[in-house]
């Protein structure tokens, strides 16, 4: 179906759902991981090899800045996993190495690719939203990493496609699973319960489809660069304000 081969960089838990679906859909692929059984350990070989022409970094997010950039500056297409980067500058720095590239940067807000995502958006917009609360928590107290990081990015997006500026969010590794929107309007309020949705079609699987469209016919993602800074921009300002 399709005849560029992808280079996946990260087999850990979500990096086996992106090998997985990669694979339902036909594409060749070359894998990367440290400790994981993968076609190479060391990232830079997929880089190198002139077969590939983009790749999807899946690593922990303090790497993707890095990752990101050396492949971009390799040409090679790249769906960087959320977060894009961990600061600002380092996401402003992105998309200005993809610009002089002219290589796609997409970046995995996995919301906007299930099937009632553009149904939800009419629905809120319709509402005259004027804030919403993010909510989005689960039952891994052992969890170090920062869930605000963590957790944040793709409600963080959804509710910036939407034009909402008023965000109040609550992300925890301590609190019963939950993954929702409560949007306040002018005309209504509406909650948005992600965990009871279903999609017509894996949202993951959606993405890769599209990502794979960008790449092939050279389209702007609807999850580009610059959604990806304006999410790392929300994420740092609550990182900042909540110590």
């Amino acid at each position: 179906m399709y005849s560029i081969k992808l280079g996946l960089i990260g087999l850990g838990k979500w990096g086996k759902n992106w090998e997985r679906v990669i694979k339902e859909l036909g594409i060749v692929v070359k894998t990367c991981d440290l400790k994981e059984k993968a076609d190479c350990k060391d990232y830079k070989e997929i880089l190198s090899d002139n077969s590939i022409k983009a790749v999807i970094i899946a690593t922990e997010p303090e790497t993707h800045y890095g990752i990101a950039l050396n492949a971009l500056l390799h040409g090679k297409d790249v769906l960087v996993e959320k977060p894009m980067a961990v600061s600002v500058v380092e996401a402003e720095d992105l998309i200005k190495i993809s610009g002089e590239m002219k290589t796609i940067l997409m970046v995995g807000h996995i919301l906007h690719y299930h099937s009632e995502a553009e149904r939800i958006k009419r629905e809120i917009k319709k509402l005259k939203p004027m804030k919403i609360i993010c909510r989005n928590a689960k039952n891994e107290p052992e969890r170090k990493d920062n869930p605000i990081w963590a957790l944040g990015p793709h409600l963080i997006s959804f509710a910036l496609s939407v034009g909402i500026n008023d965000i109040e969010c609550d992300f925890s590794f301590e609190k019963e699973k939950k993954n929702e929107m409560e949007i306040i309007g002018e005309t209504g309020n509406l909650i948005v319960d992600w965990n009871s949705l279903k999609s017509k079609e894996e949202p993951l699987k959606t993405e890769l489809k599209h990502f794979m469209d960008c790449v092939l016919n050279r389209k702007k993602p609807v999850t580009d660069g610059y959604d990806g800074l304006n999410t790392v921009k929300w994420l740092a300002n609550i990182h900042m304000n909540t110590g």
